[in-house]
């Protein structure tokens, strides 16, 4: 009787057993806990400012971030200007650290790692960036120490002419900027085309200095983070 009854009903016991195991599979993943690499980042960021630095964490809780380092330059262009010229966008994908051009990368690093000590965090990929003066601290690192470097209208020394530039290198300039300071001027496209001769990328805007910034974010935000 048994027998003739799950044959007799076979059409509904194999009906039954497939709804079951699409619902388990369903339910294991709507349940599945989202991992660091397939996570959806929302918008959104938080600031802190710690000493000289101001920290951007994005809104999403990861225990791993890229981190971008970015050294403003003289006057105006301080750690707020800066903040205030990075896209949102990006300040929603990874951890910036704005910094003053007077401070070294060296003690920026020291002091990044001890703040995200503290919060548990660990640094995925480093990259560093720098506007204005603050292309001199970018170029006194160890360029192969990064993901990504960005030379944002950078000052400059003829001994940089001689750095081991890489394929992970981006300048934007315009040395017309640079009127008041004839061997930056001069120099500046020396670095561009070496810049570009180690597979990296510069490009010549005719933007004024304090534009650049905000257009060099825009155009490697893919790149960045």
């Amino acid at each position: 009787m048994k027998g003739n009854w799950f044959y007799n009903n076979k059409y509904l016991i194999g009906g039954i057993l497939i709804v079951t195991a699409i619902g388990v599979i369903v339910y294991r993943r709507l349940n599945k806990k989202p991992t660091e690499n397939n996570i959806i980042m929302q918008e959104g960021n938080s600031i802190e400012e710690i000493g000289n630095l101001i920290y951007s964490y994005p809104k999403t809780k990861l225990s791993s971030y890229n981190v971008i380092i970015v050294f403003g330059g003289i006057n105006y262009a301080n750690p707020k200007w800066m903040l205030k010229e990075t896209p949102k966008e990006l300040l929603s994908k990874s951890i910036f650290v704005f910094a003053p051009y007077t401070t070294s990368y060296l003690e920026v690093k020291k002091q990044i790692d001890a703040t995200l000590a503290k919060k548990s965090i660990t640094i995925n990929g480093l990259s560093v960036l720098g506007f204005s003066a603050g292309g001199l601290n970018v170029q006194k690192t160890n360029l192969k120490d990064f993901k990504f470097i960005g030379l944002i209208d950078p000052s400059t020394r003829a001994e940089y002419t001689s750095l081991p530039f890489t394929s992970n290198v981006k300048m934007i300039y315009n040395d017309s900027n640079w009127g008041g300071y004839p061997k930056i001027k001069e120099l500046l496209p020396k670095i561009a085309e070496l810049v570009k001769s180690a597979g990296g990328d510069s490009e010549k805007v005719s933007l004024s200095h304090a534009k650049i910034p905000s257009y060099f974010f825009n155009k490697y935000k893919d790149l960045i983070a």
